[in-house]
């Protein structure tokens, strides 16, 4: 992910203005160093008087040019007095049709990545480049697409059949290439870095409807190289417990998920204070959820009744309270609230 880099040229200075006065000579001028993700003083990039052409095509020759960004690392870059000896990140364009050209490349091994392509693929081999122009074409796999679906059982075992999604939340790992051999910096600095980054959707409840296959989650495509994301949509009930459905990164096929949710209203009965009060009486917040499951294609699926069910249960004056139970032994076992200690 880049960071915003100011590169507004400064104003020249006026004809007529004084000049500064210099600095003492026991304090010489500072040398002022723009700073971008991609340029460090102590780790510059080697120039070189090479150019690579370099054209990008989907392995399902019938869609359009991969867009995106494309990184060309040099691998085995030699080390500096900083940097150890490793792969370095050489340039990085954005495809304009597939298609990007990289110059002042120093002569050796070089490896792409591009941001379209599909994560856990093995991505391009490396090759070489030469002087003057060196023409090469890679393929990559894109994302597929694949639908979600949600059975959810009640503590009976029936199949809900209706309830709101709520809109998905993501999380992403901006992380560098797999294949990549790192160098080390050869004493401890300071830096920066973006190692994942997380945001909500906000947005009005969605009705849905339950199908022959259940509810349908909406369709999503898998991770890419460069953005390994981490989805997540949650289904509300009315009066029960809410279902949190993680959506996979990667595979091939529909993802099929099992979950339960419970009638709430019973809980407020099985957590009580020291002298015998439920939670009908006093104020508290009660949440209740559960973590679907994935049925494995080709496997039996999973034990309905053994899918553990969280529950938060919070008190002004109390301990928070926090517990698991399934279906296989409901309702579950009464619990105490503990008075919150002062200080």
């Amino acid at each position: 992910m880049d960071l915003p880099v100011d590169r507004t040229p400064a104003p020249a200075p006026e004809a007529n203005a004084p000049a500064e006065a210099s600095a003492p000579e026991h304090e010489p001028p500072v040398e002022e160093v723009e700073l971008t993700l991609e340029e460090d003083p102590l780790d510059p990039i080697e120039k070189g008087a090479c150019a690579l052409e370099l054209t990008v095509v989907a392995k399902a020759r019938s869609v359009l040019p991969p867009e995106g960004q494309v990184e060309l690392w040099r691998l085995s870059a030699p080390g500096n007095e900083h940097w150890s000896e490793g792969d370095q990140l050489q340039a990085s364009q954005t495809l304009e049709r597939g298609f990007a050209r990289f110059t002042e490349l120093p002569t050796g091994q070089y490896r792409v990545r591009c941001s379209a392509e599909r994560g856990g693929a093995p991505g391009p081999e490396p090759f070489e480049v030469a002087c003057p122009t060196t023409t090469r074409t890679v393929e990559i796999e894109l994302p597929r697409m694949f639908r979600v679906l949600l059975d959810v059982r009640d503590e009976t075992g029936l199949p809900l059949d209706r309830g709101a999604l709520a809109p998905a939340t993501d999380s992403q790992d901006f992380t560098g290439p797999s294949w990549v051999r790192r160098r080390q910096a050869r004493q401890k600095r300071g830096g920066h870095g973006i190692s994942a980054m997380e945001w909500g959707n906000s947005g009005a409840l969605t009705p849905i409807l339950a199908g022959p296959e259940g509810f349908e989650l909406g369709t999503h495509p898998e991770s890419t190289t460069q953005h390994g994301r981490s989805r997540h949509a949650t289904v509300h009930f009315e009066h029960r417990s809410s279902v949190r459905c993680p959506i996979r990164a990667a595979g091939v096929g529909d993802q099929h998920l099992l979950a339960v949710s419970v009638a709430t209203e019973p809980l407020l009965d099985v957590v009580l204070t020291p002298d015998g009060r439920t939670l009908r009486e006093l104020e508290a917040t009660l949440d209740v959820d559960c973590t679907a499951v994935t049925i494995e294609p080709g496997a039996p699926p999973p034990d309905w009744r053994a899918i553990p069910l969280r529950v938060q249960v919070r008190c002004a004056g109390f301990e928070p309270l926090d517990f698991e139970a399934t279906l296989a032994q409901w309702p579950p076992k009464v619990r105490s609230l503990v008075e919150a200690r002062d200080g």
